[in-house]
């Protein structure tokens, strides 16, 4: 579980990462993160493509299956990630830990909200960040063909949609993770 758990947030990293700019500077004078929050694109995402687009609307959701192994041992849980509020300052996010059947809550858990504000403008990302390579990829995710952005960060592969993560993969010694999307919204 804690595994999976730490797997999602990697992905969350490496999509914030995406959508930050990676380690690249700006480009054309501009400023990768502004063009990015506004819509435009920015240092890597290709002009018509919003990379926040999916934090931008209240009740856009998506539901996780988690996969882990270790030890011999497959352990299966879900997630529930809802932005409960959008605004020009940032957004809010109400994550629900789901049991296998991904509909029931996790017992003993309580749903958590955290709000993010929205990537600054004015110059480039950290230089701590990790480089990140960037293709696309359309893959099928819940049902839909997506064209999605793909990043590879420390042994994990992720897709994105809008900015919504829809897959991983990670491996690591002695485990491997997994996360998909089985249902979303995303207007």
């Amino acid at each position: 579980m804690r595994k999976s758990i730490l797997a999602m947030f990697v992905v969350m990293i490496a999509i914030f990462a995406v959508a930050c700019g990676g380690n690249k500077p700006a480009g054309n004078g501009g400023d990768a993160n502004a063009a990015n929050v506004a819509g435009g694109g920015g240092g890597c995402a290709p002009a018509a493509e919003d990379m926040m687009a999916f934090y931008k609307k209240a009740g856009n959701y998506y539901v996780a299956k988690n996969t882990s192994k270790a030890g011999g041992t497959e352990t299966v849980s879900g997630m529930k990630m809802e932005v409960t509020k959008s605004d020009d300052k940032g957004y809010t996010m109400k994550m629900t830990m789901l049991e296998k059947d991904m509909k029931t809550t996790m017992a003993n858990t309580t749903p958590t909200e955290t709000t993010t504000e929205w990537p600054k403008t004015g110059g480039e990302a950290p230089k701590c960040a990790p480089k990140v390579e960037i293709k696309k990829e359309k893959i099928s995710v819940a049902g839909k063909d997506l064209e999605c952005i793909v990043t590879e960060v420390a042994g994990t592969k992720s897709w994105s949609y809008k900015g919504m993560p829809v897959k991983s993969q990670s491996k690591g010694e002695g485990y491997e993770s997994s996360m998909e999307v089985v249902e979303f919204k995303c207007e």
